[in-house]
Parts: structure tokens; sequence; C-alpha cells
């Protein structure tokens, strides 16, 4: 977790952080024994949420404690094999937590459009298998200003990055 503080606006970076039952690693080590969050009034405005938003990264207290009430969120999707981070049930209690929340990508498998249909024929007949190497990539870059007083973010989406709820 990386806490980032710009002026009066604060920041949290969530990583690949998760929850243990052991309050000396994870969340609850950071929540119980940080000397840079504790006892702190103000809350982070913009969260970069962890561990592609899965359910065991999820932690009430980090978004009672150190986190606005309705913030800016960003995450980004995992795939590998059959599993698919941010799930469904994921993506439900995130846009429950913040109305303003963004994902580089939606998850789950891109397919390619084959443009020319002689090249794809020659390729699936050469090799075994054929992925696509930047389908799936975004970019969601959020600005504001060091003096803006609001917790006004500007939100720019760039590739396939789209707001949260317009995942299925």
């Amino acid at each position: 977790m990386l806490w980032v503080e710009i002026g009066r606006h604060l920041i949290l970076l969530g990583a690949d952080l998760e929850c243990s039952p052991d309050s000396k690693t994870g969340w609850l080590a950071i929540l119980d024994h940080s000397t840079v969050i504790a006892g702190r009034k103000d809350k982070a405005t913009l969260v970069k949420v962890a561990h592609h938003g899965a359910e065991n990264a999820h932690e009430p207290r980090a978004w009672n404690e150190i986190i606005s009430t309705e913030p800016f969120a960003i995450l980004t999707p995992f795939s590998r094999g059959n599993v698919f981070l941010p799930t469904v049930n994921d993506r439900t209690r995130i846009k429950g937590l913040t109305p303003s929340a963004f994902i580089t990508a939606a998850p789950g498998r891109h397919r390619h459009t084959w443009r020319n249909k002689v090249v794809r024929d020659v390729l699936q007949e050469a090799t075994r298998s054929i992925r696509n190497v930047h389908s799936g990539w975004g970019h969601v870059r959020l600005r504001r200003t060091i003096e803006d007083q609001a917790d006004n973010w500007r939100t720019e989406l760039f590739g396939d990055a789209v707001p949260l709820d317009d995942v299925a």
C-alpha cells in the first residue's frame, strides 16, 4: 500500500494488499499500527482498489477509516485460465461503495476480430493457439489541481477503460 499526500489531497494505492486474520500483516497491520494514517481526520478521495477488487483484499475498516465516502476508485482486471477478477460480486460491492469507480478493462476473455480472413486462416493453420497481446488494455487518468478545494477529479478514459457501471 502507498499513501500519497499532495497538498491537502490524499490518495491510497492499495497494490496487492490482502486481508489477514493476523493483525501483524495485511490491512490490519496498516490500520492498527501505521503512524502515517493514525488519528487522521482527512481521508483519501482517490483509491486504487487493492488486489483487482477481490474479496480477500476488501477490508471494511479501510473504507470506513481512511477512505472518504464516495471516493474515486480505480481497479485493474485479472485473468488467468478461468479466473477473472473482479467477479460480479466484487463489482457489485465496489459500486456500492462509490458511484465513481473505473476499471482499466472489463474482466474476461477478449476475442480478436479478424479483418483479413486470409491472414486468420494462415495463422490458424500455422499455430496451436492465437491470443491477443494488447486487447483488454486501458488507462484511467484522474487529474486535479493542488489548489482545488473541492474533491473534483477530472476523469479521462483511454483504450478499453470504462466506468465500472458499464461492466455487466
